[in-house]
């Protein structure tokens, strides 16, 4: 009998040191597999942020960019001074209206497809959002190559699309980060996109030391972004196991959903958030700023040139300033964010509108890196506060789309920069002041209108 149960004692003592051995193999599989996937979350965070800081060249550096068009002489054969088909350095109004007809046209299709590139990447998963960005970037990068002026306009408008599927897809990446640590991912993402600025002045620099080419720069350009967004799309497959858009991790899913049940507009359809007249006046709201901030970088170049900037040299501060200024000024600005609330903020942004504008309508060229600094805060304000509004209004279940609904307003109301950029041209000689004035004072208006309804609720 004793015999029998020192044999059941020694088959269960085998039995639990099997059972310890397998979950200590689970255990350190586990680890591994963790440690790889983390690895991998961090390098897709890197390959993100190399994405934005190649994304959004055209639009936050086109100070830059367009000198580059202009040495290669890109609606030159417009300039009725011209020699051989060479403009006179910024002296040719019908060339400085087709290059902001670009510029223009390139701004908008990003404003206008960021909804739609919203749904396709909801829909497809990042990973191929990530590959359609790429192509649509690199190809349109690669336009000015050819030297056609008919095929720089719809390069450009490549390049828009292509922005707007890099946003979009960069903001599947806020979901890899915990949710304590989004907000700052979100602040990452917006800095980088500003800093891409960069990468036009760096390519402005080289042309103008003679070190490269510009077709040889747009060539490494296009052919850099072709490399990293491939590597960002593998990268989204190898970590959702294929072409998913789950990007989430489904206990803080679940967390997000019981805290929404706090607030019932959270619960909202997309049709009642649509029909909201807060959200309508956010709209108007954000148009009325997105418009102020395309028209002056479209034409911050052509109004220091006309201040006596011939070299462009303060369009190259402009250009170096905005990036680094842009990072340094998005944690004190998120600080006074949270400080001051939504409501406060609104209010800030509207004073910031009106500060920034009244110093652009200052003809002084020795003041404008104070103008410099003013939009940069602007800017900062606007594209903190806004998003941040529509995540705690209506919560996080339409929040893209929501977005990509606020943009496309803007990029509407953007399609008036080129028949103002026509009427300045032909009519005032390049001088952008009347149409600063009158721009300025409506949308100080729309926006006062725009805050009596929000600050009710907000």
């Amino acid at each position: 009998m004793s015999k029998l149960v020192l044999d059941e004692a020694s088959t269960a003592a085998k039995r639990l040191e099997g059972t310890s051995r397998q979950d200590g193999v689970r255990r350190i599989a586990a680890r591994k597999t963790g440690g790889s996937k983390k690895w991998l979350i961090n390098s897709q965070i890197v390959l993100t942020m190399l994405s934005c800081l190649l994304g959004g060249t055209l639009i936050y550096g086109w100070a830059a960019y367009e000198p580059l068009l202009k040495a290669d002489d890109f609606y030159s054969s417009l300039c009725s001074n011209s020699t051989d088909g060479r403009a006179a350095l910024n002296e040719c109004p019908p060339q400085q209206t087709a290059l902001t007809l670009v510029f223009t046209v390139a701004a908008v299709a990003f404003t206008t497809t960021l909804l739609p590139c919203g749904v396709l990447a909801d829909r497809l998963g990042p990973s191929t959002s990530g590959l359609i960005s790429g192509l649509c970037l690199a190809c349109g990068i690669s336009s000015p190559i050819i030297k056609e002026d008919a095929l720089l306009l719809p390069g450009f408008v490549l390049i828009g699309a292509g922005i707007a599927f890099s946003y979009a897809t960069a903001l599947k990446s806020v979901f890899l980060v915990r949710s304590t640590q989004r907000t700052f991912m979100l602040a990452a993402i917006n800095s980088l996109f500003d800093s891409s600025a960069l990468v036009p002045l760096v390519m402005n620099v080289l042309q103008r030391v003679g070190l490269a080419t510009t077709g040889s720069l747009f060539a490494a350009h296009s052919v850099l972004v072709a490399v990293i967004f491939s590597l960002l799309s593998v990268g989204w497959m190898a970590l959702l196991g294929g072409c998913r858009s789950d990007i989430a991790d489904a206990r803080e899913i679940g967390e997000s959903q019981g805290e929404s049940l706090k607030d019932p507009r959270w619960s909202l359809s997309l049709r009642e958030i649509l029909r909201e007249r807060d959200y309508r006046w956010l709209a108007c709201f954000t148009a009325i700023h997105i418009f102020r901030l395309n028209l002056y970088f479209g034409s911050v170049t052509q109004t220091l040139e006309s201040l006596g900037d011939d070299d462009n040299f303060y369009a190259l501060v402009f250009a170096a300033s905005q990036p680094p200024l842009q990072i340094l000024l998005s944690w004190p600005v998120s600080m006074i964010v949270v400080r001051l609330g939504h409501r406060r903020a609104l209010v800030l942004i509207v004073a910031c509108c009106a500060v920034h504008g009244g110093l652009a309508l200052v003809p002084a060229l020795l003041l404008q890196p104070v103008t410099f600094l003013s939009v940069a805060i602007y800017r900062v304000l606007f594209y903190l506060v806004v998003p941040d509004l529509l995540a705690q209004t209506w919560g996080p279940h339409h929040s893209s789309t929501l977005v990509g609904m606020l943009f496309l307003f803007g990029g509407i109301l953007c399609t008036a920069i080129y028949p103002l950029a026509t009427l300045t041209n032909t009519a005032f000689g390049g001088d952008w002041t009347a149409a600063n004035a009158a721009t300025l004072g409506i949308a100080l208006g729309g926006s006062l209108c725009a805050l009596r309804v929000l600050h009710r609720d907000v």
